[in-house]
């Protein structure tokens, strides 16, 4: 190889490193570039990603703390309502409970018996008085028929006016008797009339009660309801910011 061959292969390879070092400077400032440009946008994403997740934390907290509320007027709501219905149950035992009917019923009936005996004592007192009248009667007759017969029947006519005197004491007492029976009847039958209106008084209100206990069980029944599915979407809200917290700090 001539000197001159090998003056211009070393140009060509000068020239050859000149246009390769001039191509990779190129690429480093590129990739350079690159990498700031990664560097610098990297950041201001994950600075968004964090805002954004931090803001749904956030969010989902804001709606814990409202469903937490909401959860605690509903059980004050169901403690309320549990309260109400004991102290109606409570009433209900108390005022008018089915024992108190009971008794009330059994007293009816007693009183009801009882009429029902005066009633006939009456109608037999009566019965014997107008068969005492009617042998008073006969005596009398019988004695003033016997005037006639004075000098030989005295001693018929003194019985007979002995009988008469007694018979018409016996008409006195069956006749204060049946008076009385008539006073006791009355009486009963007020004490029965009043018993009638207490009672059906005390079943109104005790129907009154129990409507008002089914219409406060039902009201309980749907605040337990939402109460539920308020925690159960409580529990899920918080799951959820777990799961966020974690991200966060992972």
């Amino acid at each position: 190889m001539s000197k001159n061959n090998i003056i211009i292969a070393l140009i060509v390879f000068c020239f050859l490193g000149i246009i390769w070092g001039a191509v990779q400077n190129k690429k480093s400032s590129s990739m350079e570039r690159q990498l700031v440009a990664m560097r610098s946008e990297a950041p201001a994403d994950s600075h968004a990603a964090t805002s954004d997740e931090q803001a749904d934390v956030k969010s989902l907290t804001a709606q814990n703390h409202e469903l937490l509320t909401k959860v605690a007027s509903l059980k004050g709501s169901v403690d309320s309502q549990k309260e109400e219905i004991a102290a109606l149950k409570k009433e209900l035992a108390e005022s008018s409970g089915s024992e108190t009917i009971e008794a009330m019923q059994a007293q009816l009936d007693n009183q009801s018996l009882a009429i029902t005996t005066l009633e006939e004592a009456v109608t037999a007192a009566k019965a014997e008085l107008e068969e005492k009248d009617k042998a008073l009667v006969v005596a009398t007759e019988a004695s003033a028929g016997c005037d006639d017969l004075k000098s030989s029947l005295a001693n018929s006519v003194d019985t007979y006016s002995a009988k008469s005197q007694e018979l018409a004491a016996e008409v006195e007492e069956y006749s204060l008797r049946m008076a009385s029976l008539d006073k006791a009847l009355d009486e009963r039958t007020r004490l029965l009339v009043g018993a009638g209106e207490e009672l059906a008084r005390t079943k109104l209100n005790m129907n009154v009660l129990l409507s008002k206990i089914a219409a406060q069980n039902n009201s309980l029944e749907i605040l337990e309801e939402t109460r539920v599915s308020l925690e159960k979407e409580l529990s899920m809200k918080s799951m959820m910011i777990e799961a966020l917290e974690q991200q966060l700090g992972g």
